[in-house]
């Protein structure tokens, strides 16, 4: 047993940080092309709890335009503004957030002038509101 120990310790030392490279290269930032941002600062004053009512007050107020689809786990964003994915291309709008907090957000990262947004974990009508927190949609493809 002490002959294995050696040998393994020696490789658990090798293989560790070797696969923690490749989960950060999997996760690499990129800036989108086309996206449209809600800050932090545009927010101080919403009373909305979750950012679906925030784009609801947009739409309204500011002639924002979104469609959506309703599905099982709420409203899926088909076009937002001039976000129009192509879908025989595999796009969609994705979700990000300005912080990486596991309940609400996973690491897969976009950056937009120097600020990294993490892919959100919940949709727009579950996916609260946060102090201090700006969000980024734009066009990803699966």
């Amino acid at each position: 047993m002490k002959k294995l120990f050696k040998p393994l310790a020696l490789l658990l030392i090798v293989l560790v940080p070797l696969f923690a490279f490749m989960l950060v290269a999997c996760f690499e930032s990129q800036e989108p092309e086309q996206f449209l941002l809600i800050t932090s600062d545009s927010l101080e004053n919403s009373n909305h709890e979750f950012i679906g009512g925030v784009l609801d007050e947009l739409a309204e107020s500011d002639g924002l335009t979104f469609t959506y689809s309703n599905t099982a786990f709420g409203r899926m964003i088909l076009t937002l503004g001039n976000l129009v994915p192509n879908a025989s291309n595999n796009e969609f709008i994705a979700v990000y957030i300005s912080i990486l907090e596991p309940q609400w957000s996973n690491p897969y990262s976009v950056t937009v002038d120097g600020v990294q947004f993490f892919s959100a974990n919940h949709g727009i009508d579950s996916l609260p509101v946060l102090d201090g927190v700006s969000y980024l949609f734009a066009i990803a493809t699966f």
